[in-house]
């Protein structure tokens, strides 16, 4: 005897953002014992760790923009509403647009505003933002240092300024002679001087590079997917690859003329593809010095992509070169090709069923099921619109049948055996400590919290140093003092070293993810490498130009 079961799937979102979250309801909802100080600090890691991936400067959160955040998060949820406008009939209203939220709180320097809702982690919030082309170009916005996170039920809300203009509006009015800029500050009469107010706003610009490369080079879990976005720069198609994107900072760069952009899937040229540049941008929303490719076919789960740009960068061809790998899924993954399908899955063991759209609009809002009595549905989560995460149980040879909206049909029998794909297995590495100073990398493409190394004393390099910070990052050179020797046991995966065409002129404090060698592993377009030196805290002495960097060493670079 088979029953039946219908199960309707309502997208989570966001306003200009795709729509690849999902939950089985949405209304105002709370997530019980949520400590708000600590999502923050989670959101603002994360956010960072994406950003210095790109070579930019970390995001400092300002209580300010958490309170507009937050005004607005707590808006959105007793409303049930969703987007960026406010209506002031409505409880809990601060404003109708962000920059009326910010300047309620007193807050001067309003850079953007990115909403999610239906979300259910921070991390999922931001992920879902950088799968959205022009929410991820706010995210790497080169005039914005600051940020609030406000979070209420699956509402999450981040408000970005710029310290220095703010502080600029703190003061006084100019008074003087000369060229000036008003409409800025809260105040819209106040006068900022207009050297005072370009060399604010050159400030956060000329500290991040030349050009941002997203993905950005070596990383290893991109999301494979874009489904939809408002407003939308695909709007004949439902589902396509998560867009590559190049964007210059206009503090270095006065004019940009692409040449070419291409993106390889194992080597071989993906053909399928739109670029969108601000000369048709369907929205109108990009500027002259931002570009992206869509693989107009989603992309794989756990497969090497590699990207060649080249640019007219004010006269002169720049060439970029990188690589990166899509999410790889951590339970067996069947990929079915096709309208029907049958196949065999152990009870008891979650599986990811990955339905390869079949056209530009395949994708699966809900699904209705038939199954065998004594059969039960311990697992059926949505990954995305393609992807289903299921687990059963029952009796060897029953069947369960789910028909898709999308009109897809698949027939699953329980088995002993399957034809799944099974994720890689992870390695161990152990990496070694002097007592004294060490300079090390996280061996693994995991982050960890700095607590790893016992309460030893630690410091990462970014521009400036940051003792004892948070997090620890795969790539990072990480200095470690250990108070005795020691080894530490990591697990997880290699992973690849970077091109360092992005990197900004100076010392680099890097990380090596497996062993290196110079010449053929690191890659510099269009620059030059002038030094590298590695440190052996066994023999207290520096390498410079090592001709092979090993796995777990952290190393200097000097461009």
């Amino acid at each position: 005897m088979f029953r039946k079961s219908t199960v309707l799937i309502f997208t989570a979102g966001f306003l200009y953002a795709q729509n690849n979250i999902y939950v089985y309801e949405y209304h105002a909802k709370k997530r019980e014992g949520i400590n708000l100080d600590y999502e923050r600090s989670v959101g603002v890691e994360y956010l960072n760790f994406l950003r210095q991936s790109a070579n930019m400067t970390p995001f400092i959160l300002n209580t300010l923009l958490n309170s507009s955040s937050q005004n607005h998060a707590k808006y959105l949820n007793a409303n049930n509403q969703v987007g960026h406008y406010e209506d002031k009939s409505y409880q809990y209203f601060t404003g109708v647009e962000p920059k009326d939220r910010v300047n309620y709180v007193g807050y001067d320097a309003y850079e953007g505003e990115n909403v999610t809702y239906g979300v259910e982690s921070v991390k999922a919030s931001i992920d879902n933002l950088f799968s959205a082309i022009y929410h991820r170009f706010g995210f790497l916005n080169y005039d914005a240092n600051e940020i609030g996170i406000g979070i209420d039920g699956l509402n999450y809300v981040y408000n970005m300024g710029n310290k220095e203009i703010n502080d600029i509006c703190k003061g006084s009015s100019y008074s003087g002679y000369g060229y000036y800029y008003y409409g800025i500050c809260i105040d819209y009469n106040f006068k900022i001087e207009k050297n005072s107010y370009d060399t604010a706003k050159n400030s956060s610009r000329a500290k991040n590079p030349e050009v941002i490369l997203w993905p950005y080079n070596g990383m290893s879990d991109f999301e494979p997917p874009f489904f939809e976005e408002s407003p939308d720069p695909l709007p004949n198609h439902s589902v396509s690859g998560n867009p590559i994107s190049v964007k210059f900072n206009e503090y270095f760069v006065k004019s940009v003329q692409l040449i070419s952009f291409e993106l390889y899937k194992n080597g071989v040229k993906v053909d399928n593809t739109l670029i969108l540049t601000k000369d048709n941008d369907p929205n109108s929303k990009f500027s002259e010095f931002e570009f992206a490719l869509f693989p107009l076919d989603r992309l794989d789960w756990n497969t090497n992509y590699s990207v060649k740009t080249s640019f007219n960068v004010d006269g002169a061809t720049k060439n970029y070169e990188w690589s990166f790998k899509t999410k790889s899924l951590d339970i067996p993954v069947y990929e079915i090709n096709s309208t029907t399908a049958k196949i065999d899955i152990k009870p008891n063991v979650e599986y990811a069923i990955y339905l390869k759209p079949l056209n530009a609009n395949d994708i699966s809002n809900g699904y209705s099921s038939q199954y065998q009595s004594g059969m039960e549905f311990l697992k059926t989560d949505f990954i995305d619109m393609n992807t289903l995460k299921i687990a059963i149980s029952g009796s060897i040879g029953q069947k369960a049948i789910f028909n898709f909206q999308s009109g897809r049909v698949l027939e699953l029998t329980l088995s002993n055996t399957d034809l799944a794909t099974y994720p890689t297995t992870n390695q161990n590495f152990t990496l070694n400590l002097q007592k004294g100073w060490n300079l090390v990398s996280i061996p693994v493409n995991k982050s960890y919290n700095s607590s790893i190394f016992s309460g030893d004393t630690t410091y990462t390099y970014n521009g400036s140093y940051t003792k004892n910070p948070t997090t620890l990052n795969p790539k990072q050179g990480i200095w470690v003092l250990s108070s005795s020797s020691k080894s530490y046991t990591f697990e997880g995966q290699e992973y690849s070293s970077d091109s360092f065409s992005t990197l900004s002129s100076g010392w680099s404090l890097l990380g090596a993810g497996k062993n290196i060698t110079i010449q053929n592993e690191i890659s510099c377009q269009n620059c030059s490498i002038k030094s590298s030196w590695t440190y052996n805290a066994t023999l207290s002495s520096w390498s410079k130009n090592p001709s092979t960097i090993n796995r777990g060493e952290g190393f200097w670079i000097y461009k």
